[in-house]
């Protein structure tokens, strides 16, 4: 896979797909388990090998076939950028920018962890560097 800045990402989408917006991320959540007294959303996302060590403490369940792998990202930090989490994060860009009308200078990602079973969300510099996963769009009748 790549990795894209926000402003690219927006655009990766074949026809009929998109960018998941943060709210929809929460639907995933909350379907998978992050509403249960476990959360577990990312450890059942997340693939069952490919991750730092490869034990069963790290990797996924994959229960629902999502299949999460750690892809890792470039993170941008005023003028600078680094190379992180290549064998222990997958972070995913949302479609939703930060503050009140979207257009901040940071963007909302998903990030599953190698040693965490629950699925976080966060923000940081749209320059920053991330996966992308497409959603197909509703058919309209």
């Amino acid at each position: 896979g790549r990795l894209y800045a926000w402003d690219d990402a927006q655009n990766v989408c074949p026809n009929g797909w998109r960018v998941p917006s943060s709210d929809e991320w929460h639907i995933l959540f909350d379907a998978v388990g992050s509403t249960s007294a476990d959360n577990i959303s990312g450890k059942v996302l997340k693939s069952v090998e490919g991750w730092k060590d490869d034990k069963p403490t790290t990797t996924g369940s994959d229960k629902y076939g999502f299949t999460a792998l750690p892809g890792g990202l470039q993170v941008y930090d005023g003028g600078m950028s680094m190379f992180d989490g290549i064998d222990t994060d997958a972070v995913f860009w949302t479609s939703s920018g930060s503050g009140s009308d979207g257009t901040g200078p940071n963007a909302v990602y998903v990030r599953i962890s190698y040693d965490k079973v629950t699925a976080n969300i966060g923000a940081f510099s749209k320059k920053s560097k991330v996966s992308v996963r497409c959603i197909k769009n509703a058919e309209s009748n």
